[in-house]
């Protein structure tokens, strides 16, 4: 019996493979089982990040705990039922507007909780580090954006960190963020501009084209709308959101397997 087949047989059917875990489930319980080479760090730090948001409040994954079976750390969540909210729009359940009031809504809701004493990495120090190691910045850049962040104002928001609608499950009723391993405390404005920033050159393009030029227009009505939509609700001016966009490109450039995507996000950088 190879091991695929062990763990089966402990954790039910293998719903999902990844290239650090392989997904099972089995009676409503989730089992996400890692390679062995992935660092034991990374796997506690996970797990203490969804309590984190558990305890806060928000609607999320919930760990049952964490074990070891043959040799590997497995762990043990609940699972979420529910269609991405991005699938929903493309496939029509609901529309562009509705989307985007939707997303905005619970991005908000986010942005209310403060939680500046629970423990979760500042916003700008999470900027600071990514900067620091992208090897495709120079050390002038660097010093450059880390003095520009630096002057930028600080917040103590929860922030997603990486939130669109593909990490939202909904049912129609109830919606679910997931995938939180970027969450920070700081001011909102970035997180929202991150937003922007993701679905504007990360969200939808093919790896070797850049964007389909089907969705190119739609795409850009859904950022102007979405920031439209984000101001308006959380007071916040569409200037002090997009200020952040060259401290937000200089830290994900050159994380888009495509080059006329990463020349546009390069171009972001001053």
């Amino acid at each position: 019996m190879t091991n695929e087949d062990e763990f089966s047989k402990k954790y039910g059917n293998l719903i999902g493979q990844g290239k650090t875990a392989s997904i099972y489930e089995k009676d409503g319980i989730v089992a996400k089982v890692f390679i062995k080479e992935f660092p034991k760090t990374e796997i506690y730090h996970e797990a203490h990040i969804m309590t984190l948001i558990e305890a806060v409040g928000i609607q999320s994954t919930r760990v049952f705990g964490i074990e070891t079976y043959l040799d590997r750390f497995v762990l043990k969540m609940n699972k979420i039922e529910g269609k991405a909210l991005d699938d929903a729009f493309i496939d029509g359940d609901v529309t562009l507007e509705e989307f985007t009031d939707k997303l905005v809504e619970i991005e908000t809701g986010i942005h209310k909780i403060h939680a500046a004493n629970l423990g979760f990495m500042k916003k700008k120090d999470a900027f600071i580090r990514n900067i620091h190691w992208n090897k495709k910045l120079t050390d002038s850049e660097k010093s450059n954006l880390i003095s520009r962040i630096n002057e930028l104002p600080d917040g103590d928001s929860i922030c997603h960190g990486d939130f669109h609608g593909r990490n939202i499950l909904t049912d129609g009723k109830n919606n679910i963020i997931i995938d939180w391993p970027e969450v920070s405390v700081g001011n909102p404005a970035a997180d929202a501009c991150r937003t922007y920033f993701d679905y504007k050159y990360m969200v939808v393009y093919d790896k070797d084209n850049g964007v389909d030029p089907n969705m190119r227009d739609t795409v850009n009505k859904l950022c102007g709308m979405y920031l439209d939509k984000y101001s308006k609700a959380s007071g916040i001016s569409k200037e002090d959101i997009l200020v952040w966009l060259p401290i937000i490109a200089a830290a994900l450039y050159g994380h888009v397997p495509n080059e006329s995507i990463n020349r546009e996000i390069k171009s972001l950088i001053k």
